[in-house]
């Protein structure tokens, strides 16, 4: 490890400094927070946690996205996924030509970015920051080293997509399999019996409750529609 003072830490011996900018493109979104909507096909992301939708696409890909105002500037988050933004998040996007080190310089901006711009770099009774607090930001690099930790990242955030999507999926099933549950459109007898269950007991509501969000914690199950869930274990 030597001492690297545009750093002011130490770095691995024959790293090189890199830039953000050097390797990505970054802009902000178009639009004011309430020109998002309740639903939509695609996501909106503004400076808040979560998410609200737009029927627009401003990009689809992978995009590391940092709040530029407000309660929570300097808040990063990665997507994978086609978004809109609002006019004062900012987008971190990979240049075409350069290497595929998206992740990296996530978690390099979550450890240090994040800690420099978080509550803003400019402002006092809304802090904000500016395209130059990302743009100029500094991390060590090395070719060899990063490609290996991207191998390794991508698998594990491929794995967690996965993961949250079969969440959501089970959730939206639960919120809609239980109010016909209880209002007896349906009956869990006959989605077992659909999908060549013939011999099971009789549930209360309050079973099926805790079925169905026992589903949501253990994955095994996927969801086919709205009103059946298919019993066949998931390749894990």
């Amino acid at each position: 490890m030597i001492w690297n003072e545009t750093l002011k830490r130490e770095i691995p011996d024959g790293w090189e400094v890199k830039k953000i900018e050097d390797f990505c493109h970054i802009f902000t979104g178009k639009k004011d927070v309430n020109q998002s909507l309740d639903f939509g096909k695609y996501k909106f992301f503004s400076c808040a946690p979560g998410y609200r939708f737009s029927n627009e696409k401003l990009y689809e890909g992978k995009a590391i996205l940092i709040s530029g105002n407000g309660s929570y500037t300097g808040r990063t988050i990665f997507v994978n996924d086609a978004f809109d933004l609002y006019q004062r998040t900012y987008a971190v996007v990979l240049k075409t030509d350069n290497t595929d080190c998206l992740e990296y310089i996530f978690y390099t901006a979550k450890r240090f970015l994040s800690l420099k711009v978080g509550g803003g770099t400019h402002g006092s009774a809304i802090p904000y920051i500016v395209y130059d607090d990302i743009a100029k930001e500094c991390f060590p690099f090395c070719e060899i080293a990063i490609e290996k930790f991207q191998k390794l990242i991508i698998q594990i955030l491929s794995r967690i997509s996965r993961i949250e999507k079969e969440i959501l999926e089970l959730s939206n099933l639960r919120d809609n399999l239980l109010p016909l549950l209880m209002n007896g459109q349906v009956t869990l007898n006959s989605c077992l019996f659909n999908h060549g269950f013939l011999f099971f007991v009789k549930f209360t509501i309050w079973e099926v409750k805790e079925y169905v969000t026992w589903m949501l914690k253990c994955r095994y199950y996927k969801v086919f529609n709205h009103n059946f869930v298919n019993l066949w274990t998931m390749n894990r």
